[in-house]
């Protein structure tokens, strides 16, 4: 019978410990669930377990946002990449046509600064500047036609190319494109732009070296002119001398020497007229007029010394004809007039090379006229006159060079208007193909700007768009981030609330309560493992009422068999003293049992004590719980 009391208490023990061993667990559900969630081991070592919540969702739904944001931005990426690759292809057009009008411009200067040069020296400075002008020209367009890295383009241009230090590569416009077209009919016009600028460059060097030679003649037409009015005047001194036979006999007229002084003027007269170059004729005439005005004269001054008045005037009258026969043929040969026509034509011709339209054609009628008369004076009237020699040296050594000049000046003057003519008209053509090309290259230059500008302008709307995409991109993801963040930790803090609550309820001792609500997560595990703790808790304690009531029953008996076992526990120290009495070992051995049994005695009594006091407890509880 103690033996069975003593099993039932120690079932009864390990019960107690089970009880407070699953309190204690209780208390640490919630620490549990969080060392799970945080990945860390759970009681006994069993490992964490990984969260099959929403939030797996979540991360993915983040994670399609991440590659949908990471694919538009690629995607942006890309057409700004492309936007701004035709602006790099447009720069190096845009560039290229810019210099090519820079070229164009400067050719231009540098023709009409040629043109209006007139030293042949300083003109040769200039052929060196617009043919390389003219090389850099077309090296752009073959640039533009074949591409700046073609090999055939290297070939003929690769030195110059890198000379000229073009900061991109120039690829060569598509055939069949209207900036091909373009640029084709530029580079014919360039071809006749640079033979007529060539053209017009000979021209106008020939037109300058026509024009220095016809002024060189010019000049040199002076010597010749001032050589014939040298000798003219030089004619007219010596003959101004002896114009007037009466000029000094007039002053000794009162001293009675006016014979005396005719006669002095007709000899020196007569000395010199063999000294002056006049031709044989010219000296016979004059010495007949002279000897006549000398017989005249003597008759004259004879007589008079005679009284009869009409004899006296007879002879004056022989001796005013003679002295007048003298004095005309005197004045013809003086060529006084002639000195005027020269005077007159050196004017004309002057005005003929300064004038330019009608002046000029009557300044050149007025020349021509006057060559005309002095021809026929000297070439039929002048060898009459003088000397053969003095003939040779003044009409083939003057006159006829100084008609020569002038007749070479006049054709040089006509070279002049043919080269004028091809000048202006070539200079025209310039004009016209100039115009051409200015016209093309702002189409050209219009078009690449367009060009240009449409790039940019497609780069410009295209980060706009995608910056607008992006931002609203990024607006939609952090408001689903958002919305997703609460939707998460509602799902899940929501629960762990409701799970923290009712672990302080059963922390209180309430195990009445139970969680409602059918979650298939961990947390849903976890609600539902401490819905079903709670559960087992109460049928545990349900079980642990019954089996208190049980103990109390068996404590009663235990009582009652205590009281028995006491007093059977006197009856045998009585016994065991009356047989001690008998034998000494006999006593001993009961000295021994007694001690062991006061010792059993003294641990049931201390092990009810405890019963007592654990079983009052537990009718506390059960009082409690059904409360």
């Amino acid at each position: 019978m103690l033996q069975h009391y003593y099993i039932y208490f120690l079932i009864f023990l390990k019960r107690s410990t089970f009880l407070r061993e699953t309190a204690l667990q209780n208390s640490l559900f919630f620490t549990l669930f969080l060392e799970r969630i945080e990945g860390k081991n759970a009681i006994g070592g069993v490992k964490a377990m990984r969260i099959k919540t929403k939030i797996s969702l979540g991360l993915l739904v983040l994670a399609v946002l991440a590659g949908m944001i990471g694919v538009l931005a690629l995607f942006s990426l890309r057409s700004i990449h492309s936007s701004f690759q035709e602006v790099e292809n447009s720069f190096p057009l845009l560039l290229a046509t810019s210099r090519l009008k820079d070229i164009l411009s400067n050719y231009d200067n540098l023709l009409l600064s040629y043109l209006w040069e007139e030293d042949l020296e300083k003109l040769k400075t200039y052929d060196a500047p617009l043919e390389s002008l003219d090389g850099r020209l077309e090296m752009y367009l073959e640039a533009l036609h074949l591409g700046s890295n073609s090999s055939e383009f290297l070939s003929r241009y690769g030195e110059c190319w890198n000379a000229e230090g073009f900061p991109s590569t120039i690829s060569p416009i598509p055939e069949g494109s209207e900036l091909a077209t373009k640029f084709q009919e530029l580079r014919n016009l360039q071809a006749t732009y640079t033979t007529k600028s060539t053209t017009i460059r000979k021209a106008w060097r020939e037109w300058i070296v026509a024009r220095n030679t016809q002024n060189e003649k010019a000049v040199r037409m002076d010597e010749p002119a001032n050589t014939i009015i040298g000798f003219v005047q030089n004619v007219g001194a010596i003959i101004a001398k002896y114009d007037d036979p009466f000029n000094e006999i007039y002053f000794w007229q009162e001293q009675g020497r006016i014979r005396a002084n005719l006669t002095s003027y007709f000899e020196r007269f007569q000395k010199d007229l063999g000294q002056i170059q006049f031709s044989e004729k010219t000296r016979k005439s004059l010495s007949e007029r002279l000897k006549a005005l000398e017989e005249k004269s003597n008759i004259f001054f004879n007589a008079l010394h005679v009284t009869e008045n009409t004899q006296l005037d007879r002879d004056f009258m022989e001796f005013y004809r003679a002295y007048r026969s003298f004095q005309g043929t005197l004045d013809n040969l003086r060529l006084d007039k002639w000195v005027e026509n020269i005077h007159v034509l050196n004017q004309d011709r002057k005005n003929y090379l300064l004038l330019s339209g009608n002046a000029r054609e009557k300044a050149r009628e007025s020349v021509d006229k006057n060559f005309e008369i002095l021809a026929r004076f000297f070439e039929e009237d002048f060898p009459k006159i003088y000397d053969p020699g003095v003939t040779q040296t003044i009409v083939k050594g003057s006159f006829e060079p100084f008609k020569t000049l002038w007749q070479e000046v006049v054709e040089l003057d006509q070279n002049l208007q043919l080269l004028d003519e091809e000048v202006n008209g070539t200079l025209t053509e310039l004009q016209a193909i100039e115009g051409n090309i200015a016209s093309i290259m702002n189409d050209v230059n219009q078009k690449v700007l367009e060009h240009f500008s449409q790039s940019m302008f497609t780069v410009t709307r295209t980060q706009k768009a995608l910056q607008q995409t992006l931002y609203l991109t990024v607006l939609l993801a952090v408001i689903v981030a958002v919305l997703l963040g609460l939707f998460l930790s509602r799902s899940i803090i929501n629960p762990l609330r409701q799970g923290v609550a009712f672990a302080r309820v059963l922390e209180s001792g309430d195990l009445t309560q139970s969680l409602k609500g059918a979650r298939k997560d961990e947390i849903g595990e976890l609600l539902e493992s401490l819905s079903r703790a709670s559960s087992s808790l109460r049928h545990f304690l349900a079980e642990v009422a019954s089996s208190a009531q049980e103990i109390l029953k068996a404590m009663e008996n235990l009582k009652n068999g205590s009281r028995e076992i006491a007093h059977t526990g006197n009856q045998v120290t009585e016994t065991i003293a009356q047989v001690a009495r008998g034998s000494e070992e006999q006593n001993q051995s009961l000295t021994r049992a007694s001690r062991k049994m006061e010792e059993l005695l003294g641990e049931v009594q201390a092990v009810s004590e405890k019963i007592i006091l654990e079983v009052e407890k537990t009718s506390l509880a059960l009082e409690e719980v059904e409360h």
